[in-house]
């Protein structure tokens, strides 16, 4: 009996044992499993927020080192035809100043425009038949024009801010400019931001010149424009 019972206690043993031995390190090495996995994707995007870093400050060098290029060949550019010095600085912000004498070349969609319309300033004050407003165009010495209309200084709008009628009134365009001449009061906006140079943002002659008569058919509706008063008084009874 004794015998049998010993081996009974070895059977047994050889039984359970391995599944002790299961239950009591497998979860060690599953949660050791799980951390280097844990670890091993920390360091994964960490390596790769290093290769996106990498791939910006290349491609700001390659950037840097093609604005540095064409520097330089201006630079030559101006040394072949003797440009003054007095005039460098200049010539090198006027990107239509530039490509005239050769020195840089501006966007063929500023060309194109320019070539159409080769003129600083055009007027509209004839084409509308109107005498009371003055609606025009200028071009910067970036390429881009400006869109102002001169209204008459009865108009209501003649005393507000070009705050007041972009943000309470809905003007058509953005306003950016306000100034009294002797005509009247001139509001204004412009194309002449960073990146309005930039073909898909640039505003043509035909593009500036509808929005000036858009400028202006908001304040011809507007001739008649009165500020709301406040009523005041009269408790008021319901029909009876």
């Amino acid at each position: 009996m004794k015998l049998y019972s010993k081996i009974l206690i070895k059977k047994l043993k050889i039984i359970f044992y391995p599944d002790l031995i299961y239950f009591s390190i497998y979860p060690k090495l599953s949660i050791l499993s799980q951390n280097k996995m844990y670890s091993a994707k920390e360091e994964l995007a960490s390596l790769k927020e290093e290769l996106a870093s990498i791939k910006q400050e290349l491609a700001s060098i390659k950037l840097e080192t093609e604005r540095r290029k064409e520097l330089d060949r201006c630079k030559q550019k101006m040394d072949e035809i003797g440009l003054n010095p007095i005039f460098r600085e200049a010539v090198m912000g006027n990107p239509l100043i530039a490509a005239a004498i050769g020195v840089y070349k501006a966007g063929d969609h500023i060309v194109k425009d320019k070539k159409n319309y080769p003129e600083r300033e055009y007027i509209f004050r004839d084409i509308l038949n109107s005498t009371d407003y003055i609606l025009k165009i200028i071009r910067q010495s970036t390429g881009t024009w400006n869109g102002y209309v001169t209204i008459p200084s009865s108009h209501p709008f003649a005393t507000k801010s070009y705050d007041d009628l972009n943000y309470e009134h809905n003007a058509p365009i953005e306003l950016t400019w306000k100034n009294k001449n002797n005509f009247g009061m001139e509001f204004g906006f412009d194309h002449n931001h960073s990146g309005h140079t930039e073909e898909k943002n640039y505003a043509n002659y035909d593009k500036v010149r509808q929005e000036v008569i858009d400028l202006f058919n908001f304040f011809k509706k507007a001739e008649g424009y009165a500020e709301p008063t406040s009523k005041s008084g009269g408790g008021g009874g319901g029909p009876s």
